[in-house]
This record gives structure tokens, C-alpha cells and sequence, in this order.
């Protein structure tokens, strides 16, 4: 879910961690994804989450301005599972076709590398997947951080 302000996330969330509001005030607006319990108010189809929600907060002026406009929204990558992710609209389009109605073009994205995952339902923060924020700066701000599974 992409959100366009660090407020919104209260109002998604069961409760928020110390470690995930000390992640999400170094690193957001960022390439920073945080897994967290969905508030149970959460009424929308996420799939199978177990209850969680994977949050993020962009850093491109654009998007940041359309989340402020409409809310949060539930998006999935831009990309066919196993394909390079796209990083302009048109390269989306090639590879999504007419199963997205609207393409936002932007320019290129700045950074093609994918967000840092981080899981915070558990009792220690654990990195699912590795991505522009490196694991180093993460234990800057989360020292218990561990690497977790495809990390």
C-alpha cells in the first residue's frame, strides 16, 4: 500500500512498533516498504495477507502529490512476476497491458532499485528483502534488525 503521508499510517495499523516509527522517521519518504498488523477497520482486499498490510511512502513529488489527493492506495510492483521492473510507463505498459486502466507518466524513475522490506509483526524487525537502504544503515536506526529469509 502506498501512502502519501506518515500520518495515514496510524490509521492503517493495529499498533506501530517503536522500531517501525523509528525506521519510518530515517528513511521515509524513501525506498523503505515496512510489513506491519492491518487495523482490523481494514476492510479492503488485500489477498492473503494474515492481517498484514506492506506500507510505503514514495519519494517522487507526483506520486506523493496523487497519494495526498486520494488516499492511500493498494498497488502491486509494476512488473509480470520474473520480468525487470519497469521504470518508466511505457515499459509498464508493455509489460501490464490494458489490466491497468491508467498510466501515470512521470519520467524514468530516479532510482530503478527496488524498496527494502522490512517485517515488523514479529518480536525482532527482520529484513525480507534487501533493496536501496542498506542493512548497515537500517542497524543504524533498528540495531536487533536481522536478515531474514530471500534477504
Amino acid at each position: 500500500m502506498l501512502i502519501g503521508s506518515r500520518h495515514t499510517l496510524d490509521g492503517l495499523v493495529f499498533s506501530l512498533p517503536r522500531a517501525a516509527r523509528d525506521l519510518v522517521e530515517a528513511f521515509w519518504p524513501g525506498a523503505l516498504t515496512i510489513v506491519v498488523e492491518h487495523s482490523p477497520t481494514l476492510q479492503w482486499d488485500l489477498g492473503d495477507s494474515s492481517g498484514t498490510v506492506a506500507v510505503r511512502m514514495p519519494l517522487h513529488p507526483v506520486a506523493l502529490e496523487v497519494l495526498r489527493e486520494t488516499g492511500p492506495m493498494a498497488v502491486s510492483s509494476a512488473n509480470r512476476t520474473g520480468q525487470a521492473a519497469a521504470v518508466t510507463a511505457e515499459e509498464a505498459r508493455d509489460q501490464l497491458g490494458y489490466s491497468v486502466r491508467a498510466y501515470l507518466e512521470a519520467g524514468p524513475c530516479p532510482d530503478p532499485v527496488p524498496s527494502t522490506i522490512v517485517d515488523l509483526t514479529g518480536e525482532v524487525p527482520q529484513v525480507l528483502r534487501l533493496g536501496a537502504i542498506p542493512l548497515e544503515k537500517l542497524r543504524d536506526v533498528a540495531p536487533d534488525i536481522i536478515s531474514g529469509r530471500g534477504a
